[in-house]
């Protein structure tokens, strides 16, 4: 008896420090400390009613960043593979912060534009002007 009696002792004084340590529950948050508790992309959002749920990233433009010779085929096709990135902003909701995608496309010169071992250095240009390879 006197076991079981020290045990639920122990259980009781190893329960007080736990429940100590739990936090209260937080009190119930006004909407302006709960809005500036938010990032400020959803409070933009929150701002402006009428915006759907999805923004639409639709308004693009595209910076070449570089240019690197890939290799020249045997019909004499010169090839390049060109890096980018694409910062879109949002048409809809007008939201301030842009996405960022980053990727990479070949293109080619024309077969037997250039002779063999004559492939143009890369230039930058080549990513607006010459064709896509696919």
């Amino acid at each position: 008896m006197c076991r079981v009696l020290r045990f639920a002792l122990l259980g009781a004084l190893l329960a007080v420090p736990l429940a100590a340590a739990d936090p209260a529950a937080p009190a119930a948050q006004s909407p302006e400390v709960s809005s500036l508790a938010l990032g400020p992309m959803a409070t933009a959002q929150n701002k402006s009613p009428n915006c759907p749920a999805d923004a639409s990233y639709d308004n693009c433009s595209r910076q070449y960043n570089s240019i690197a010779f890939v290799n020249q085929k045997p019909n004499y096709v010169c090839v390049y593979v060109c890096y980018y990135t694409d910062t879109c902003y949002d048409s809809v909701c007008n939201l301030p912060f842009p996405t960022n995608t980053n990727g990479t496309f070949r293109v080619r010169s024309q077969p037997y534009e250039f002779p063999w071992g004559g492939c143009p250095a890369a230039n930058i240009n080549f990513c607006s002007t010459m064709e896509v390879d696919y």
